[in-house]
């Protein structure tokens, strides 16, 4: 039975407080963000049914263990926020993860750090397309929406065994890391398509 390496990406963003002077109001707080990246993560796993029977089973028991009111069998990060807080969620989450652990064979980590400082802009373009130099912040802000894929392709980075890959979904314009994608992979079914054409596409893919 081939192993699944299942990828999804997250903002990962740290803050610091500031002030400034509001006329008659004295002084106002606002957060600037002092660090950014998109964070991919991809995780291994050995026996899918396995995964998924003890998945669904602990989300039921901590959904009675948390009170939680909505009934459902999946829940998203947001909608544990939404039903518990911010510290309930991550109490929710983390049970579940150690109850499922044993199934992880491993956790891949994607992320990416370009000190505005130090790389001020970036060149993006090129093929049949001009090139421009854009801010750093700016191109870290665009990596976002298509860091899934580039998770999954960093992670063919070197020899991997056989696996079934499952992307989350992405929008992105075609780039040489999906073509890279693609030339290691083997479509199998296309789970969502956000534009008409081929240039956004979500599909699930057969690593041989």
């Amino acid at each position: 039975m081939a192993e699944i390496a299942a990828f999804d990406s997250k903002e990962f963003t740290r803050s610091k407080p500031s002030y400034e002077p509001v006329s008659g109001q004295g002084l106002r707080r606002k957060y600037e963000v002092t660090f950014h990246t998109p964070l991919g993560i991809g995780a291994l796993i050995k026996d899918k049914n396995a995964f998924r029977d003890q998945f669904l089973k602990e989300t039921k028991n901590l959904v009675q263990q948390f009170n939680v009111k909505t009934k459902r069998p999946l829940y998203s990060s947001n909608a544990l926020k939404v039903e518990l807080g911010l510290p309930g969620a991550i109490a929710f989450t983390d049970k579940l993860i150690h109850a499922v652990e044993d199934h992880i064979e491993m956790v891949h980590a994607t992320y990416a750090v370009l000190p505005p400082k130090d790389v001020p802009t970036v060149t993006v373009g090129g093929l049949r397309c001009p090139k421009e130099d854009i801010p750093t912040h700016k191109f870290m802000r665009v990596l976002n929406p298509m860091f899934s894929y580039i998770s999954a392709w960093s992670y063919f980075g070197k020899d991997r065994p056989d696996s079934t890959i499952q992307v989350d979904s992405f929008s992105s314009k075609w780039t040489p890391a999906w073509q890279d994608l693609l030339n290691r992979t083997s479509p199998l079914s296309t789970l969502m398509a956000t534009n008409v054409t081929p240039t956004y596409v979500v599909q699930i893919y057969s690593h041989s």
